[in-house]
């Protein structure tokens, strides 16, 4: 269920940190047939066959080693900027697909300094069970199919610190190729995003403490006038199996942005690429975490989250505001927002959406399994006992 990460570092003109050093090189000429395949499929006809054949040169990319130091750009479609990224994990496509694309585990714990929450709405038209990819690894005999709509609200940029929420319509293909399986993951955005909302980062980004305030602008000290759109924006990754024994997995993605105000884009190829820098950094190493439960552990842990009541979160998140601004009383944003005052936190958590309690919930849980400090502590969580070793 992992969103194709659509967000962005939101660079102000003139403003922007110094840009990086690589060197920026369009990707080879031949790969924009398959390119445009791909994006022309995620708005096709649901009866389209999917052909891997109209993507090898698209393939043979991802696999193939790159340029120390070269940043790949793509063909500018959209008016929207692009960049390409790649890294490798040591995963395998059969547990990444029973971790990241399964009913029973909130995609947004994968990904806390990207994204804040994410759900499906629509599954091939209909509000229904997502299906287990992973069990048609074995009969790939024809390419496997799943379209739908996913909601996504990314985590505050670290420039402006904003923060959006949006549709996104989807795409994925799980097929074979040359004797291994290979998932592609496609996304375009359905509208205009929400208006962006002031966020910040607290602390280190490392630390995935963020805290939501539902004001319209930027946080940036004299932009908060600013009313930010994600106008548009387009996503292709593939996943592609590197080596079957290791586990080894390649993660490669292209990627679109058009965001900005008065319908003007000010988001350039780098910005784009310091985002999915982010997000791999955080993405990989959770996957690779000693301490991460295995798939169906994690399903039976997470599954009683879908069931608090909303007293029993609007109880752990007065805890978890309450920590938070113990951890961080320096904060001039918790300040002024009062949450030291059990009165004002009170406020702000009957302020928030049942998505937004229980996605705070959650990726706290998740700190608690891989070791971390959690801000609301083992024994407010549901009463689900970890199994042993």
């Amino acid at each position: 269920m992992l969103t194709v990460m659509l967000f962005f570092v939101f660079c102000l003109p003139a403003r922007c940190p110094a840009q990086d050093q690589a060197k920026e090189r369009e990707v080879p000429e031949e790969l924009n047939p398959d390119i445009e395949y791909l994006l022309d499929f995620i708005g096709s006809d649901p009866r389209e066959a999917f052909d891997p054949g109209r993507i090898l040169n698209l393939l043979n990319f991802v696999a193939s080693p790159k340029t120390d130091g070269t940043r790949y750009v793509a063909d500018k479609k959209f008016g929207a900027a692009s960049s390409y990224y790649s890294f490798d994990m040591q995963v395998g496509l059969e547990q990444l697909l029973q971790m990241t694309y399964n009913d029973a585990i909130p995609p947004h714990v994968f990904t806390p300094s990207s994204i804040r929450l994410s759900y499906w709405k629509e599954v091939s038209g209909q509000q229904k069970q997502f299906p287990e990819l992973w069990k048609k690894l074995d009969n790939l005999s024809e390419p496997v199919i799943v379209r739908g709509l996913e909601h996504i609200e990314n985590t505050p940029d670290l420039f402006a610190g904003a923060y959006y929420g949006y549709d996104l319509h989807r795409a994925l293909c799980l097929f074979e190729h040359a004797g291994r399986p290979v998932f592609v993951s496609l996304s375009k955005q359905s509208a205009v995003s929400s208006v962006g909302k002031k966020g910040v980062v607290l602390g280190s980004d490392d630390s995935w403490d963020y805290f939501y305030t539902n004001d319209q602008g930027l946080s940036k000290a004299g932009f908060g006038w600013v009313r930010s759109h994600m106008y548009d924006s387009y996503a292709i990754v593939i996943y592609y199996v590197v080596d079957k024994e290791a586990p080894l997995l390649r993660y490669g993605i292209f990627k679109w942005i058009d965001a900005g105000w008065a319908n003007m884009n000010f988001v350039e190829s780098s910005h784009i690429f310091r985002g999915l820098e982010r997000f791999g950094k955080t993405f990989k190493s959770i996957l690779e975490n000693p301490f991460l439960p295995q798939p169906q552990e994690m399903a039976d842990l997470f599954s009683p989250f879908k069931h608090l009541s909303e007293t029993d979160m609007k109880n752990q998140l007065a805890v978890y505001l309450d920590q938070l601004q113990r951890r961080y009383p320096s904060s001039t944003v918790l300040s002024r927002e009062g949450l030291s005052n059990p009165a004002q936190r009170s406020a702000i958590v009957a302020g928030m959406k049942k998505e937004e309690m229980q996605s705070i919930i959650e990726l706290e849980y998740m700190k608690y399994l891989l070791g971390r400090d959690s801000l609301i502590g083992r024994q407010a969580f549901f009463t689900g006992k970890r199994k042993k070793g």
